[in-house]
């Protein structure tokens, strides 16, 4: 199945855009399709996210690119709101997007500089991550990119708001298999993607596991990916001891982390309900 994505998105305000009116700050981010600057506008500090300019003739690229654009605008208050997309350069110009700045950072930063919020905000960031890819699938889209690194956090009076980001390698929910040179970050990639190249909800659901099992345990349930389990017939996730985690928890983790896509959670609205009694409850025993 190949996804065709005209330049003319209808639904968004288009404008062509001078790099005159923007003034760039800084670049602040570089992923595998754009390049993030801050950028100051009239109507104040923004994000400005830009196609990489080896891409710009690159049409399967640029179909990937704008087609996150719409899934972004799609989204809503789950992600940092799209203000306008348009051209940036001259003649050989590339496509980018205006979008919401948040003041905070990566889950992946919170992650590594063991902020306290990790600890005390634990089931609320998981409930958050698993609303958002709840929310993505019933759009009728896949992610494919889970990660700590594509979740933003914000702090609003002390309390952790959650917003996925980054929906370059976004497909169909119906899309089973991958297309060529996909991508993806091989941590994160399921079993069935690295032997059969399928995709399926099962596959954001499966590298929800992944990032929970980092934010429990501070490490990740496997060293590079689950290739090499794969290869020995080995396939196995072990908790190491964390006495400050609850069995409950520990047991939907694996659930998200089986071998098989028939042995996880059947949909990410029964993943997201499941972590949201287990922070109900949890609440309750505090108290």
């Amino acid at each position: 199945m190949v996804m065709e994505v005209a330049d003319d998105l209808g639904a968004y305000p288009i404008r062509k855009i001078s790099l005159n009116s923007l003034k760039l700050h800084t670049l602040i981010a570089e992923g595998g399709f754009a390049e993030i600057y801050r950028a100051a506008s009239p109507e104040g500090t923004v994000a400005v996210r830009i196609l990489k300019k080896q891409y710009r003739f690159n049409r399967r690229r640029r179909q990937r690119f704008l087609e996150g654009v719409k899934v972004r605008r799609l989204f809503g208050p789950l992600q940092q709101v799209v203000q306008y997309r348009g051209e940036f350069g001259g003649f050989f110009s590339c496509p980018g997007e205006v979008i919401e700045w948040i003041e905070g950072t990566t889950l992946r930063t919170l992650m590594h500089q063991g902020h306290p919020v990790i600890r005390t905000a634990t089931l609320d960031i998981l409930r958050q991550c698993a609303a958002a890819i709840m929310h993505i699938h019933q759009l009728g889209y896949l992610h494919l990119d889970i990660k700590p690194e594509n979740f933003l956090v914000q702090f609003e009076n002390g309390k952790p708001i959650v917003k996925l980001t980054d929906f370059d390698l976004v497909l169909p929910i119906d899309q089973k298999q991958a297309p060529e040179k996909f991508g993806g970050s091989l941590m994160y990639l399921p079993p069935e993607y690295l032997e059969k190249k399928t995709v399926s909800p099962a596959m954001d659901i499966f590298a929800f596991g992944v990032l929970a099992f980092h934010l429990l345990t501070g490490q990740p349930p496997f060293v590079g990916s689950v290739e090499p389990m794969l290869r020995t017939n080995s396939y196995r996730i072990v908790f190491p001891d964390r006495p400050a985690v609850p069995d409950e928890l520990k047991d939907l983790v694996c659930k998200c982390l089986a071998r098989k896509p028939s042995g996880r959670f059947r949909s990410a609205a029964e993943l997201y309900t499941t972590v949201e009694q287990l922070r109900i409850e949890f609440a309750k025993q505090k108290r």
